[in-house]
């Protein structure tokens, strides 16, 4: 784990007030789950808000879910202690200028919302690779991603880089059969930074950096999320 300058020391609670964004995808849904055990206010924004709320239905949530269009969260102030962001898509589900507008502008736009309504950290989900300079767009795409975040003004900003995600993706979801075959191939840890890791690791992960104390910025990748998710 890379980490910046740290904030003063002291007892950091997990938040009450949590903006989650991404919440249909692999880790979102993760978060999700375990974030409607808490006694805390969610604000999930979806685009097809009909199928997240019949899923957070299932789930018999001890939180406050409100789940809301992207269009109602922009037009929508709303106190946010911590921001959650796993979102993302592929450029083969999505194109060059889909994966742009998943990837980097959502990301950012959605992030810079939860700094304007108080977010003090802001915990996404990056990739393994993400370089504004790489020769493969996605990983640009990732790099130019953190780079803006790197100049919001949050307390903390974590930046996870997992490698292949393990897990079954919503049937709503496209399949990814390489996916699933690099998932296999990429289990062991002798890859490192390149292992594949299950979606609900990094969801635990993240939420047990969340109850740290916090640094101005931190990278976590494979062995950091395998160490967080795992200890106790």
């Amino acid at each position: 784990m890379k980490s910046g300058r740290a904030l003063p020391a002291g007892s950091v609670n997990m938040p009450e007030r949590i903006l989650l964004l991404g919440a249909s995808g692999l880790i979102g849904r993760e978060l999700l789950r375990e974030l409607c055990k808490r006694d805390a206010f969610l604000l999930v924004p979806v685009r097809s808000v009909h199928e997240l709320q019949s899923f957070v239905d299932t789930l018999h949530a001890q939180a406050s879910v409100s789940v809301i269009s992207y269009e109602k969260l922009w037009a929508t102030k709303s106190e946010i202690d911590t921001c959650f962001c796993t979102l993302g898509t592929t450029q083969k589900v999505a194109g060059k200028a889909g994966l742009k507008s998943v990837d980097l502008d959502l990301v950012v736009r959605g992030c810079q919302w939860a700094v304007d309504n108080g977010a003090q950290l802001l915990s996404v989900v990056s990739a393994i690779g993400a370089n504004p300079r790489s020769p493969f767009y996605y990983n640009r795409i990732k790099g130019s991603m953190e780079l803006h975040l790197q100049t919001l003004n949050c307390s903390s900003l974590h930046l996870w880089r997992p490698s292949i995600l393990q897990g079954s993706r919503p049937e709503s979801q496209p399949a990814r059969p390489l996916e699933q075959i690099s998932g296999v191939l990429l289990s062991s840890p002798l890859w490192r930074n390149y292992q594949a890791l299950p979606a609900r690791s990094v969801a635990r992960a993240m939420l047990k950096a969340a109850r740290l104390e916090r640094h101005r910025e931190s990278v976590f990748t494979a062995g950091d999320i395998r160490r967080l998710a795992h200890d106790d």
